[in-house]
């Protein structure tokens, strides 16, 4: 999943109501935060970043996801 530190995460199936993502480089540092409203999809925005690898966590009132991100 390369991509240039823009893109969408698409959250259908989550069935929330309300929730947070975020985004922490390898050093646990947050470097993007944005809430959640119940959006099926959103869209993040890491231009500012430097490349390497991500984690995408979503936290919402029922649970937390997580998944790694590559920014060339």
């Amino acid at each position: 999943n390369p991509n240039n530190g823009q893109f969408a995460v698409d959250m259908h199936g989550l069935n929330y109501k309300t929730g947070k993502l975020r985004v922490y480089d390898v050093t646990g540092r947050m470097v993007y935060t944005k809430e959640l409203n119940g959006e099926s999809k959103t869209d993040v925005r890491l231009q500012q970043a430097a490349p390497g690898i991500y984690i995408l966590s979503i936290t919402t009132d029922t649970g937390i996801l997580n998944r790694k991100i590559h920014l060339e």
